[in-house]
C-alpha cells in the first residue's frame, strides 16, 4: 500500500519524537509503527477517522496507556522507560475521568500538589480559563462546557513546553471556543509546542501550522496545509483531507 507522506521541518529544536509506536488490543492494531516529530513553537494538528488511533496516540504519551513497542522521546528522554516524570507535558482530561464530587480549586490544588506547584499556578489556570465564579461549585453540577474548561485548566497547570489537546472543543460554546485559541496562540507565542486533535476542520485548520493525518493507525501524511493543499489540489483543509483519505483507502 502506498501513503501520502511529507516531512516538514522549521529547523527547530525537537520537542516530542515519536518513533515506531504500536499499541494493540488484542487481534486489534490501534497503532502500527507510527513516527512523527513535534518541534519547538509548532502548533501541530493530529486528525483521521473515527478508530484511526488518534486518542490511543495521544494517551500513550500522557502515560495513560502502554505501548506494545516503540519509543516517545519529550526532551531526547523517553518517557516508556521511566515511572515518572510529573509536569513533562499538559494533557487535557477526558470529562469521564474528572472526579465528580470535588470542587474545582480543590481538584486544582490538589493537582498542582501532586506536580510540586505553587497554589499561584492554580489561580493563574483558573483566570486563564474564566473559572473565577465555578471554582468553588462541585464537578458534577458543571455543564458539559464547563467541566472541559476545567480539564483544559488541569492541562495548563505544568505550563510545560508540549501541550496535548484531545478534542478539546467538544461542548464548548462561542466563548470557550475562544479561550481554546486563546490558550494555543498564547503558547505558540511563549515557543511552546501543541499537538491538537480535533474533528472540526475549521479549528484545526484555523490554529494549526502543520497537519498529521493517520489511518488505521499509520500516518499518511505529514506536512503544512499549503503543501497538502496543493498535492491534492483542494483549497480547503476539509476537502483535501477527504481526498487524502480516499487515496489512501484505494492504493
Amino acid at each position: 500500500m502506498s501513503t501520502i507522506s511529507r516531512t516538514y521541518s522549521l529547523g527547530l529544536v525537537s520537542v516530542l519524537e515519536i518513533q515506531g509506536l504500536s499499541k494493540h488490543y488484542g487481534s486489534t492494531c490501534a497503532i502500527d509503527d507510527l513516527s512523527l516529530e513535534i518541534r519547538r513553537g509548532e502548533v501541530v494538528g493530529l486528525i483521521g477517522p473515527n478508530g484511526a488511533g488518534k486518542t490511543t496516540t495521544l494517551k500513550c504519551l500522557a502515560g495513560l496507556v502502554k505501548p506494545n513497542s516503540g519509543s516517545i522521546l519529550v526532551h531526547s528522554v523517553d518517557i516508556t522507560k521511566t515511572s515518572n516524570q510529573p509536569g513533562v507535558l499538559g494533557f487535557l482530561y477526558e470529562i469521564d475521568a474528572l472526579p465528580n464530587d470535588m470542587l474545582v480549586k480543590r481538584f486544582l490544588l490538589a493537582e498542582a500538589f501532586a506536580l510540586g506547584l505553587a497554589k499561584q499556578e492554580v489561580d493563574r489556570v483558573i483566570k486563564e480559563t474564566s473559572l473565577q465564579n465555578l471554582q468553588n461549585k462541585t464537578i458534577r453540577t458543571l455543564s458539559m462546557g464547563n467541566k472541559r474548561r476545567v480539564g483544559i485548566a488541569a492541562a495548563l497547570l505544568p505550563n510545560s513546553d508540549l501541550l496535548i489537546l484531545d478534542e478539546p472543543t467538544n461542548g464548548l460554546d462561542i466563548d470557550g471556543l475562544r479561550l481554546i485559541r486563546s490558550a494555543i496562540d498564547q503558547r505558540k507565542r511563549q515557543k511552546k509546542s501543541v499537538l491538537f486533535s480535533s474533528h472540526t476542520m475549521s479549528e484545526i485548520e484555523r490554529v494549526v501550522d502543520r497537519v498529521i493525518v493517520i489511518k488505521h493507525g499509520r500516518k499518511i501524511f505529514d506536512g503544512g496545509l499549503p503543501e497538502l493543499q496543493r498535492i491534492t489540489a483542494r483549497s480547503g483543509l476539509e476537502d483535501a483531507y477527504e481526498y487524502v483519505l480516499s487515496q489512501e483507502a484505494s492504493w
